[in-house]
């Protein structure tokens, strides 16, 4: 993970705790005043940073690495 050279922001963070609880990207975006674009931006610099491919690899990881409870 490259988490130390590319720190994860805030909003970030919020975007993997909702999809850990398997909300779509119109839920997100619902729930965070953002559009679904911003949902769908946010994840894709998500998994450049935490090379992952998929949404369940993401949330694994950021669970196994402590980013999320």
């Amino acid at each position: 993970m490259t988490e130390q050279a590319n720190p994860l922001t805030r909003r970030e963070k919020e975007i993997i705790e909702q999809l850990s609880f398997g909300y779509s990207a119109k839920q997100i975006s619902d729930i965070l005043f953002i559009s679904e674009l911003t949902v769908a931006k946010h994840k894709s610099n998500l998994f450049m940073k935490l090379n992952v491919n998929n949404t369940p690899h993401l949330v694994s990881m950021a669970l196994r690495e402590g980013l999320i409870c």
